[in-house]
């Protein structure tokens, strides 16, 4: 009886396992010059808003709010320094970037900006996502009827210009109380601009579950009987998270124009709060005198639009999966 020799053919495993999609998508984004240089702008512009208290104090006082002189040296959003009021002053030792006619600081006044512009834009997006994401994926993975319901009332969404149809919610909320607290106000625009912003989502995850609703595991999912709730969460929702992520990044940018712009209206952002828009408003009667206090605010506004849809572009190319070696 003789013995058999048994060869086994091994193959040469690779040096390196193949990254997975989330590193890749951050090794494409370290790569890009405009991913890199407005990702870190909005990271800046984060911990300038988390720590404002902080940033906007002045002068060498421990935690004091005036100094021994009785100068103010840590300047809240609505101080008024007395010295400066009824015409805006410029730079000096005390206020960096100078007062405006009210005599209240500009770089603080800019620094709490930047908190409402960004809260407000967090705040709306989730509002968005939330209904955007939901109609969006029942109505593309429903039945006809449902999905042709659903698409109508987008398209009446669509109907109105935004910005319009943000002034006339915003209106219609504040005429029936004219004495709104400050807070309340700020939610009311939070809700106008939330009640616009998700038309352009839905419309967005719904084409992308139409898509998705005759793959391969989805038709194995629902043989299984697998309800359609779960097939939708479970299934459907993760293929799309790389979709709205780059569409809610891109529109956080169109939400703190937006904000702005009613801001500037007078429908915004309700004094005291700052808000970069109502200091553009308030700086034009000072435009030739003193341009600093229309110049510093259009400028973040004019950056913080920019990074957002530079970083919103650099996101899309760098979770499209057409474009990975």
């Amino acid at each position: 009886m003789t013995a058999q020799t048994v060869t086994t053919d091994t193959q040469e495993l690779p040096a390196t396992l193949p990254a997975s999609p989330a590193a890749d998508a951050i090794r494409r984004l370290r790569r890009n010059p405009a991913a890199v240089i407005s990702g870190g702008y909005i990271v800046v512009l984060l911990l300038v808003a988390i720590f404002a208290p902080l940033l906007a104090r002045n002068g060498n006082t421990e935690g004091s709010a005036k100094s021994m002189n009785g100068l103010i040296s840590h300047w809240n959003y609505d101080d008024s320094d007395t010295h400066y009021a009824s015409l805006p002053a410029p730079p000096d030792s005390l206020h960096r970037l100078g007062t405006d006619n009210l005599g209240q600081d500009i770089a603080t006044r800019l620094i709490y900006g930047a908190r409402i512009s960004l809260g407000v834009a967090v705040l709306v997006v989730l509002i968005e996502a939330v209904i955007g994401v939901t109609l969006g994926l029942f109505a593309g993975y429903g039945s006809g009827l449902r999905d042709l319901l659903l698409m109508r009332v987008t398209d009446v969404m669509f109907a109105f210009p935004d910005i319009l149809l943000a002034v006339l919610v915003v209106a219609v909320l504040r005429s029936g109380n004219k004495a709104l607290s400050p807070t309340v106000s700020i939610g009311g625009l939070v809700f106008a601009l939330g009640v616009v912003a998700w038309p352009g989502l839905s419309r967005l995850v719904r084409g992308q579950a139409l898509a998705l609703r005759d793959k391969e595991y989805v038709d194995a999912a629902r043989a299984t009987g697998v309800r359609d709730h779960l097939i939708i969460w479970r299934h459907i929702l993760p293929n799309l998270l790389s979709t709205i992520i780059v569409s809610i990044t891109q529109d956080a940018a169109a939400v703190i124009l937006a904000e702005a712009t009613l801001s500037f209206l007078g429908l915004g952002v309700p004094p005291p709060f700052p808000s970069w828009g109502r200091m553009i408003m308030d700086a034009l009667p000072f435009k030739e005198t003193q341009p600093l206090l229309l110049i510093a605010p259009g400028i973040l506004l004019a950056l913080t639009v920019m990074a957002f849809n530079f970083f919103g572009d650099a996101l899309r190319d760098a979770m499209d999966p057409r474009l990975r070696q």
